[in-house]
């Protein structure tokens, strides 16, 4: 194990904790996180960038109205599309 730490640039801890989850798991991939999902998918962000493209100037009322109407499934908050803009730095936050 420490011959390969070396040739990978890395710890012999990292060989051997890489190898324990291979053998009890059978993949090397991160297991999953525990937490709160995300509220927004990756179709749902990709809907308001389309939107904010579309009408540049709308407001987060506009989005928020228009997101829930579309979207039968998921309803947000419009404080959630306001974390999202300003996450993808679309907007400047002053608070």
């Amino acid at each position: 194990q420490n011959e390969i730490a070396k040739l990978l640039g890395v710890s012999p801890k990292c060989v051997s904790s890489t190898k324990k989850r291979y053998e009890e798991t059978g993949t090397v991939s991160d297991r999953s996180r525990s937490g709160r999902p995300r509220k927004l998918t990756l179709r749902d962000e990709s809907y308001i960038f389309r939107e904010i493209r579309k009408y540049p100037s709308s407001s987060y009322q506009k989005l928020y109205t228009d997101f829930n109407s579309k979207t039968q499934a998921v309803r947000i908050r419009k404080y959630t599309i306001m974390r999202f803009l300003q996450k993808k730095r679309l907007i400047v936050s002053y608070s």
